[in-house]
């Protein structure tokens, strides 16, 4: 083995440097290209779970109103209904109008209480 002059080690460690260089930008383009598609696909994964959200929404305030005009129709036919029904009945209500629906249904109620077929009991 001869001897190196300096001109070969600068040589060489110019090689290296600009190797490491090149490496260090590779790694930090792979890092970007990774980081925006992962980015890419919660921005789409949170899309989809904000569409679930407002579809469960919508399938909640619907089983809710159904519930509600059922049991409206069973105060009005004076059907018996048990204490745990008109529970519910009223949790249901409190549900559906904190949301902001009312229209119809609360008008009814509004008429059912004012005829005394329906009274809200105090939670014990």
């Amino acid at each position: 083995m001869g001897n190196l002059t300096i001109e070969q080690i600068l040589t060489g460690g110019g090689i290296l440097v600009a190797v490491a260089a090149l490496a260090w930008k590779l790694w930090g383009g792979f890092k970007t290209a990774v980081s925006k598609a992962v980015a890419d696909q919660f921005k789409n994964l949170s899309k989809d779970i904000d569409d679930i959200k407002k579809q469960l929404k919508r399938v909640d305030m619907e089983a809710c109103k159904n519930f509600l005009v059922r049991c409206i129709s069973d105060f009005e036919n004076d059907q018996p209904i048990n204490e745990t029904e008109v529970q519910r009945f009223w949790e249901q209500y409190d549900h559906y109008t904190a949301e902001g629906h009312n229209g119809y249904i609360m008008h009814k109620i509004e008429t059912l209480e004012k005829e005394g077929r329906i009274k809200r009991k105090q939670p014990i």
